[in-house]
């Protein structure tokens, strides 16, 4: 199974057959997540507080076990339940004989990481900020468009390369506050790598940005599952999409 819940802005959890993803939690996380039974596995992509909240620390208390990966921007005491990762890395988490999850790390084009996830026969990739920033310069004129093209567009390269099968589910962000830029990352994205399924993150409240994507990506043969709140279910899948 994938079942995929949107929490808030960037915020995901992934619940599969034997274990549930958290990427990015800043608010709180449904009943229904929470009470699955399975082991979780909290992702956190680096330190801006539109990504990351400590909070999540408390559920420890849980009862299930708890695994943390999380940015090595982010300063935290050592814990036997955290593992600090950079871009660049790969990092297996079994869980048990039977379940072995394989994390690769890839750099941002702000801060922190993005990466691909091979969990129970699906793919997975999640960009945190790995973005094309494509602000209005009238409106940030520090910024170069042409380096942020670059940026995004390299980091997007090595990916390409580095693949071994499709990426089933992608999430890309989509930035409202980019005005005429909003979707350039999103767009290239499925162009490049042509997900299965492409979800929309990184725009607050902004639901509407979902259905201006999916009329930008007619034809392109990924999937954009459309959402309209918080604590919404995406996407529930009963086995893996087939690449």
């Amino acid at each position: 199974m994938v079942k995929i819940t949107y929490l808030h802005h960037s915020g995901f959890a992934v619940e599969l057959d034997r274990v549930v993803l958290l990427f990015d939690v800043i608010s709180e996380v449904p009943e229904e997540v929470l009470g699955t039974g399975k082991p979780m596995i909290f992702v956190v992509t680096h330190g801006h507080h539109d990504h990351y909240d400590s909070s999540i620390f408390r559920l420890r208390e849980l009862g299930v076990p708890i695994r943390y990966i999380i940015s090595d921007d982010i300063e935290l005491p050592r814990a036997d339940d955290i593992t600090m990762i950079k871009p660049d890395e790969r990092l297996v988490v079994r869980l048990s004989s039977k379940n072995e999850l394989i994390f690769r790390t890839f750099g941002s084009t702000d801060r922190g990481i993005s990466l691909m996830v091979n969990a129970e026969d699906s793919v997975f990739f999640y960009s945190g900020d790995l973005n094309w920033w494509a602000w209005d310069t009238e409106k940030r004129p520090h910024i170069d468009p042409h380096a942020e093209e670059r940026d995004y567009k390299h980091e997007i390269s090595k990916l390409k390369r580095s693949l071994r099968e499709p990426i089933d589910f992608a999430f890309v962000p989509v930035d409202p506050r980019l005005d005429a830029g909003e979707l350039k990352a999103a767009l290239w994205f499925i162009r490049e790598l042509h997900p299965q399924y492409l979800i929309a993150m990184h725009f607050w409240d902004d639901f509407d940005i979902i259905n201006r994507l999916n009329e930008a990506a007619k034809g392109s043969g990924t999937k954009i599952p459309v959402f309209t709140h918080r604590d919404a279910v995406v996407l529930d899948l009963p086995d893996a999409p087939a690449s």
